[in-house]
């Protein structure tokens, strides 16, 4: 214990400058500065959060440090910190916390004219809008030519860096429906493995673009390999409307299914005003008689408690977001709901201000309805990201 608190107190002294970051996204990319006059460059940030969830006091924090080393076409970048996090049962008085060290990002990237390849411990996600966001140890490349462009990635994923693992993710304050299943991640590398791609074409004209998107799930711990392939587009409607739709064909054994996704989008600019109103529908439609989807990195996270994913579907979402850029301030509204029988709902609304460049604090309430649940659950946060 006395390890673990030293540990803790040298990362926050060690750093000058701290900065957050909401769960695992981090901004630390866009706040490096160099080491005196040397080539390596370094950012930090810390985020921090305490509520109440369903008679539980819930706390957490996380800090981060980056350094970053590159050339003319090469970087080296490294990223990792500290995790904290405790939930306080109040009927009970039970207190349940852990502590962890973990690496976030170590990753060597290449950028030339034939494109771009990153090797290591990388964030990676395609271009269409279901099949992949994940932290994944592996590779990726992206080439971009003319109207196209080619994004390739394969790897294997672990619970000790993914984004739903036990170093990034805060979702196990939010445990609070039983039963529910979770996204399979290994713990050594090729129990978990993906292979996964894009081809992009964006013609410019009422299409923004259309494109092809193949999937492939496999290893030791994958007891069912399936393969995902099909296509995604986005159009521009009459009103400022986009539309993005997707549909995609799950071959695995008895799981073969369809699967299909909605979106309709509109950006309302005024003077000091910019409102985003978002309306989303998830949904499958099984060829074998008890198909699901079986999708483990898909990561969709729909709702700030019950953050429903691939195994949820069909789902829909609708939210609506008031912006005010002269005040750096946002207002957001957002119901999530799956509309089987016997369906979760979330209602979520957020509010946050900026200031200056340093800090950012939202405050987050949520309510939550579920048959799993004896009655509704009540959501009251606040959440600070402090960087540079």
């Amino acid at each position: 214990m006395k390890k673990r608190i030293l540990i803790f107190v040298l990362i926050l002294f060690s750093i000058s400058d701290l900065s957050a970051q909401w769960e695992c996204p981090s901004l630390l990319g866009a706040s490096l500065k160099p080491i005196g006059k040397s080539k390596i460059f370094w950012g930090s940030e810390i985020t921090a959060g305490a509520g109440y969830l369903n008679n539980n006091a819930i706390f957490n924090s996380m800090g981060l440090i980056g350094l970053d080393r590159s050339g003319k076409k090469w970087t080296i970048y490294a990223e990792g910190g500290y995790k904290f996090w405790d939930i306080y049962d109040l009927d009970t008085k039970q207190n349940l916390k852990n502590f962890h060290l973990g690496i976030r990002e170590l990753l060597f990237q290449y950028k030339s004219r034939y494109g771009k390849f990153t090797a290591g411990i990388q964030s990676a996600r395609l271009d269409d809008y279901f099949l992949l966001n994940e932290r994944i140890l592996g590779l990726n490349y992206k080439y971009s030519s003319g109207s196209w462009s080619l994004n390739f990635t394969g790897g294997t994923v672990m619970k000790a860096f993914a984004r739903n693992g036990t170093f990034c993710a805060v979702g196990y304050l939010y445990d609070i429906v039983p039963g529910r299943e979770i996204a399979l991640l290994g713990n050594k590398p090729g129990q978990t493995n993906l292979v996964a791609a894009t081809l992009k074409f964006s013609p410019l004209r009422f299409i923004d673009h259309a494109g092809l998107a193949l999937y492939y799930e496999f290893g030791s711990w994958v007891e069912k390999p399936l393969f995902t392939g099909g296509l995604f587009a986005s159009f521009a409607l009459p009103g400022g409307i986009s539309f993005n739709p997707e549909i995609l064909y799950q071959s695995a054994n008895d799981n073969n299914a369809i699967i299909y996704l909605l979106s309709l989008e509109k950006l309302i600019t005024g003077e000091k005003l910019r409102t985003t109103i978002n309306m989303r529908y998830s949904g499958f439609s099984p060829l074998d008689e008890s198909a699901k989807i079986l999708n483990s990195f898909s990561n969709m996270f729909a709702g700030n408690v019950l953050r429903l994913d691939s195994g949820d579907l069909p789902f829909i979402q609708t939210s609506l977001k008031f912006s005010v850029p002269p005040v750096r301030t946002h207002l957001k509204i957002q119901y999530t709901a799956q509309t089987r029988k016997n369906a979760m709902q979330e209602f979520d609304v957020e509010l946050g201000k900026k200031f200056k460049k340093h800090l950012q604090i939202n405050a987050v309430g949520a309510m939550v309805k579920s048959p799993l649940l004896e009655k509704r659950a009540i959501l009251g946060r606040i959440e600070f990201r402090f960087y540079f």
